[in-house]
């Protein structure tokens, strides 16, 4: 039986309230959030499966809202995320076939569900890739709500290598090669199972099942479902657009969510029985090898997770992660989980949180989306520093990608417990109103040179227009891009330049490291703010730029990440014990690193 909804609103709309009852999770391996209800509590609950890849990062902080608006129907809700993702322990054999795991793993976070809040009942629901798996994983389920499934894997892998612009020849016949997506690696093994997924092969779901269709191949799957007998609800899905154009500046489908919270009360009744205590979570806890890693909250709600090293910490300052985006808190890729814990290894604790408006912490009070340059971090940096000293650890450094760098650095010049900082592709050290990375649907990251360059050679102008780049549109942000030059030149030597702040830093014993590759728009913009990089303050060896061949802007591919993580766990390998409150030492000299094809040994500055 398939029920169509396209007018945008089911019949007996119910208002959906939100949950604050936010409880961590931690089991076998995996970390999880359980979304728990006020007020009446239904005995049928929901399992968030999450999909892979940038979509997963883009679905999440959506998918958390999900979730609130479910908890607040009554519906005990949990998220988790898989082996190998997130902040989940790694994947037991990353080379293996992931497929098998994530559909154990859907099954073993199923019981847990019914273990912690009493529920007999469970349905599962995801995103994209998310929504497909549950399919597959949907044997015993009671319901199934699918937003926008991939219907076809091959597909799908098709579509992320072009978006990815991998430049590898096609794979033999019957052969497949690793993909990387979004900062997640898919094993040749892993890609040879999902090239093999077709929803329309799968067998029909015994249980009743939610669908909203973004096109016209999700629409006939949902049609097939109900000609089959399935028991549909199908709908359109006006708003996807809005979920997956990037974790900075994507919005939660509230319709959609609407719809399926209301589907949700009329296929499985509303709430019944009193809320009742959960059953008791026990500390929320990880233990990778040499580390453990303790889920922790602060400040206004803020959530993050503390790894510490297992044999002790060193008596040097803890490391803080600051977010890059929207992106959750494990970073793009896991930077800042696979740090923390390489990081333990060398007896250094960190502090790995969200922002607000991202991961599990709080959204605005104002309810819109936080510009990733415009909102200042600057409070909730400080409520994770005195965390941190609340743990007793007397100083931080403060790591950051990207905006991430830019907040780390801020942070660094206005709180004095911050000791150091670490920058990674710093592409913006100032942020005035007006400024923008983004022209024809990409970045804005390269050398302005570059740019100037392109629109030089006639050549180049075909490509930019048949990727749909709107010349208007480019000279705009060139003409921007070359105003913050001249603004910056001319103010170098103003109080509040980064130069000047980066001067208070350096004289009240601060350190600074900065690290980039060679095709980035970071350097420039250094050199725009500081000056050339092998004078002034880059001499005094407190302050040090290390220029890395090929290294991706976002570190989005694994290569780019390992070299990152590889010069900052150098860096703070530097540091003495004892010297959290003194003068830091002066710099040593990096390690030759190499990143992709290129065996070009990075350029330093600033060392001794």
């Amino acid at each position: 039986m398939l029920v169509l909804s396209a007018d945008g609103v089911l019949s007996g709309a119910s208002e959906v309230g939100s949950t604050d009852e936010l409880q961590a999770l931690t089991f076998d391996g995996l970390i999880g959030w359980l979304h728990k209800p006020r007020g009446l509590v239904s005995d049928t609950g929901v399992l968030v499966v999450a999909g892979v890849g940038r979509e997963a990062s883009c679905a999440y902080a959506p998918m958390r809202v999900f979730a609130d608006r479910l908890a607040g129907a009554g519906y005990p809700t949990l998220r988790f995320d898989f082996r190998g993702t997130g902040d989940s322990l790694d994947a037991e054999d990353e080379a293996a076939d992931a497929l098998p795991g994530w559909l154990a793993q859907i099954a073993r976070a199923s019981e847990e569900l019914k273990a912690r809040s009493g529920v007999t009942r469970v349905v599962l629901a995801g995103a994209r890739l998310g929504a497909t798996l549950a399919v597959l994983a949907g044997g015993a389920a009671d319901g199934l709500v699918l937003l926008a499934p991939v219907p076809r894997g091959q597909a799908w892998l098709r579509r992320l290598r072009f978006a990815g612009a991998l430049t590898s020849a096609p794979s033999p016949p019957g052969r497949e090669e690793p993909l990387e997506t979004g900062g997640y690696w898919l094993s040749p093994e892993t890609v040879r199972s999902l090239t093999a997924i077709d929803l329309a092969e799968a067998p029909a779901p015994d249980a009743p099942v939610f669908v909203a269709a973004q096109n016209r191949q999700v629409a006939a799957y949902a049609e097939a479902l109900a000609n089959g007998g399935a028991v549909v609800r199908a709908t359109d899905f006006p708003e996807f657009h809005k979920l997956f154009p990037d974790p900075a500046t994507n919005l939660p489908p509230m319709q959609v969510f609407g719809r399926a919270v209301d589907w949700m009360g009329e296929t499985f009744g509303p709430p019944t029985r009193a809320s009742a205590a959960m059953a008791p979570a026990g500390e929320p806890e990880l233990r990778p090898p040499g580390a453990v890693e303790r889920v922790v909250s602060f400040g206004a709600g803020l959530r993050g997770v503390f790894c510490a090293p297992a044999a002790g910490s060193r008596d040097v300052p803890a490391v803080l992660f600051c977010g890059t985006g929207g992106d959750p808190r494990a970073g793009v890729g896991r930077f800042a989980a696979l740090s923390a814990r390489r990081l333990a290894l060398q007896g250094v604790s960190s502090l790995r949180f969200d922002f607000v408006g991202s991961g599990d912490s709080p959204s605005p009070a104002h309810g819109e989306r936080c510009h990733v340059y415009e909102v200042s971090r600057e409070a909730e940096i400080d409520a994770a520093v005195s965390w941190l000293a609340g743990q007793g650890h007397r100083a931080v450094v403060s790591v950051g990608v990207c905006s991430g760098a830019y907040h780390a650095l801020h942070a660094a010049w206005s709180n004095p417990s911050v000791a150091g900082v670490f920058a990674i592709s710093p592409i913006k050290l100032v942020w005035r109103a007006g400024d923008t990375l983004t022209f024809g649907g990409g970045r804005f990251r390269a050398p302005l040179k570059r740019y100037v360059e392109g629109l030089l050679d006639p050549s180049s102008w075909g490509s930019a227009l048949r990727k749909g780049v709107n010349p208007l549109d480019l000279g705009l942000v060139l003409a921007n891009r070359a105003a913050s030059r001249v603004i910056g030149w001319a103010g170098r030597r103003a109080a509040a330049s980064p130069l000047s702040e980066m001067s208070r830093f350096l004289r009240r014993g601060g350190r600074a490291a900065f690290f980039m590759g060679d095709d980035d728009g970071s350097l420039e913009e250094m050199q725009t703010h500081f000056g050339p990089l092998t004078g002034g303050m880059f001499r005094s060896g407190e302050v040090s730029v290390e220029v890395v061949a090929d290294l991706e802007h976002s570190l989005a591919f694994r290569e780019s990440r390992q070299a990152a993580i590889d010069g900052l766990a150098r860096w703070m390998a530097t540091y003495p014990v004892g010297a959290a409150n003194k003068r830091p030492a002066r710099s040593v000299k990096a390690a030759t690193v190499a990143v992709g094809a290129s065996a070009q040994a990075p350029r330093t500055w600033g060392q001794a």
